[in-house]
C-alpha cells in the first residue's frame, strides 16, 4: 500500500495500525460499512487481506491486525435501548432468549429444547418482543412487554413462522403475521384479518397500512413472469377497522401495479409503479407519488419502446426526493416542485455493488461519469468533484464539508479523502 500525503505519520495503536493521511492505494477494494464518517472496508495490499477502517473526521486509515469474521454466529443479539439487549442463544441442547440489562443483570425470558426451533422479532420503538416456539408442524406465538415484564399468549399457527411473517407498525401498537392477521400489542388480541393481499406495508411512523389487491377481471402477468401485481391501493385504519381505496380514484379500466409499494421514512409519501403487459412482455410506464390521505398524487411517466424495469426507488431522508433507475438512466424528483432531472448512470449500472447516488441532509449527490454533482433544494446542480480516473464509490461526510472517494488506476484502487470547503476556496481565487 502506498500512501500520499506531506508529512504522514505513523503510530502503532494496540492491535491496530494507524496512519494519518488523505490518500491510499490498494490492490482492491470491498466496502463493508458506511456510518458516521466512518467507512469500513477490506483491502489488499501485497496479496494481504487485512480489514481497514478509514475516519474522515480525524483523517485516519487504521488497519486492524488479525481476522475479522462477517459471517453470523450461533447467537443473535438485539439491542433494546433502555432495557439493554436480548440475545437468542443456541446449543446443541435448547435454544434460550436471554434479557441482559444495562447493569449487566441477565434473566432468561424462555427455554425451549434443541428439538424445537425459536423465533424473535423486536418492535420498532423496542418495547415489546414477539416470540415463537415450533415444532415444525405448529409454533406457538406470544409478545412479551418490556416495560411491564409480561408475557401474552398470541396465536397457535400451523407450520413454521418465520422471521419476514412478522411486520410490525411504525408505531409499534399492531403487530401483522402472515400478512393476514393483525394483532394489538398491548394485550395480544386480534383485531383484524386482511384478505387476499397480495403485498402489503405498513407506514413507518404510524398504523397506517397500504394493502395492494389483486381483482378477479384486473390484467394478469404472463406466466413466464414472476413479478408481484396488484389492481389497487387499499388503506386500512385498524383502530376503526374501515378501509379506503387510494387507487384508483376513478371508474374505468384498472391499473396493473407492478413489484411493491415504497414508503419515505418520514411516512409523508409512498412511491409505486403502474405499467402495462403486451403478449409475454411487461413494460413499466409509470412512477408515482402519493400521501396516505389521497390527497397528493404526482405521476412521472416513463414511456419506452422496449421492456424495461424500474428498480432502486428510494426517498430522501427528509422525503423531498425521490430518486429511481430505469434502463440505465437515473432520475431524481424534487417533490415540492415536482420537477425532475435525468442523469446517464447505464456505465455505472452494470456493477452489481455500486452506489451513484447519495442522500445526505437535504441534498441529493449524484456520481454521473467522472464527477460528482450535488442537487440542492429545487435540484440546483453543481459538479464538487471531478477525476481523470474511474470513480466507482463515493462517500459524504455529515456535515456535507468532504467526500471519500474510490477510484480505479490501471490495476490499483485508490482511497482519497477531498475537501470540498478547499475546492470551493480554490475555484473562487481563480
Amino acid at each position: 500500500m502506498s500512501l500520499f500525503c506531506t508529512g504522514c505519520s505513523f503510530f502503532h495503536a494496540g492491535q491496530n495500525d494507524v496512519w494519518q493521511t488523505t490518500e491510499a492505494d490498494f490492490e482492491q477494494i470491498d466496502v463493508r460499512h458506511f456510518a458516521q464518517n466512518r467507512l469500513t472496508f477490506e483491502g489488499i495490499r501485497n496479496g494481504e487481506s487485512s480489514v481497514y477502517t478509514y475516519d474522515m473526521h480525524e483523517k485516519t486509515l487504521t488497519r486492524n491486525q488479525g481476522s475479522v469474521g462477517w459471517a453470523n454466529s450461533n447467537d443473535s443479539f438485539h439491542y433494546l435501548g433502555a432495557y439493554g439487549k436480548v440475545t437468542l442463544q443456541k446449543s446443541e441442547a435448547a435454544s434460550s432468549l436471554i434479557l441482559k440489562d444495562q447493569d449487566g443483570n441477565e434473566k432468561e425470558l424462555v427455554q425451549v429444547s434443541a428439538e424445537q426451533s425459536l423465533g424473535l422479532s423486536v418492535s420498532p420503538n423496542r418495547k415489546s418482543l414477539l416470540y415463537w416456539a415450533g415444532n415444525g408442524s405448529e409454533s406457538d406465538v406470544y409478545l412479551y412487554d418490556l416495560e411491564r415484564d409480561e408475557h401474552a399468549f398470541v396465536n397457535n399457527f400451523s407450520g413454521l413462522l418465520q422471521e419476514e411473517d412478522v411486520s410490525w407498525s411504525g408505531n409499534s401498537k399492531y403487530v401483522m403475521l402472515e400478512e393476514r392477521q393483525i394483532y394489538r400489542v398491548a394485550d395480544g388480541a386480534e383485531v383484524m384479518e386482511i384478505e387476499d393481499a397480495a403485498q402489503t406495508s405498513w407506514s413507518p411512523v404510524s398504523d397506517e397500512l397500504l394493502v395492494l389487491e389483486r381483482d378477479a377481471d384486473g390484467m394478469k402477468l404472463p406466466g413466464s413472469v414472476e413479478k408481484n401485481y396488484a389492481h389497487r391501493i387499499v388503506k386500512y385504519d385498524v383502530f376503526n377497522k374501515e378501509k379506503e381505496q387510494l387507487f384508483p380514484r376513478s371508474e374505468g379500466p384498472l391499473p396493473l401495479i407492478l413489484d411493491e409499494i415504497v414508503w419515505g421514512e418520514q411516512g409523508r409519501f409512498f412511491a409505486f409503479v403502474t405499467g402495462s403487459v403486451n403478449g409475454e412482455q411487461v413494460y413499466y410506464r409509470q412512477v408515482h407519488v402519493m400521501d396516505p390521505q389521497g390527497g397528493f398524487h404526482h405521476v412521472e411517466n416513463e414511456q419506452n419502446a422496449r421492456p424495461f424495469a424500474i428498480e432502486d426507488i428510494t426517498f430522501s431522508p427528509n422525503g423531498d426526493f425521490l430518486s429511481y433507475t430505469a434502463n440505465g438512466l437515473l432520475k431524481v424528483l424534487y417533490i415540492p416542485t415536482q420537477k425532475s432531472k435525468v442523469f446517464d448512470v447505464y456505465t455505472q449500472n452494470q456493477a452489481a455493488d455500486n452506489r451513484y447516488l447519495v442522500y445526505n441532509r437535504d441534498e441529493a449527490w449524484v456520481m454521473a461519469g467522472h464527477e460528482v454533482r450535488r442537487l440542492m433544494s429545487g435540484l440546483e446542480e453543481k459538479s464538487v468533484y471531478r477525476s481523470d480516473e474511474e470513480l466507482l464509490r463515493f462517500f459524504v461526510a455529515n456535515d456535507g464539508e468532504s467526500l471519500l472517494v474510490i477510484e480505479r488506476k490501471s490495476d490499483q484502487y485508490a482511497l482519497k479523502l477531498v475537501s470540498l470547503l478547499e475546492q470551493e476556496t480554490e475555484a473562487e481565487a481563480n
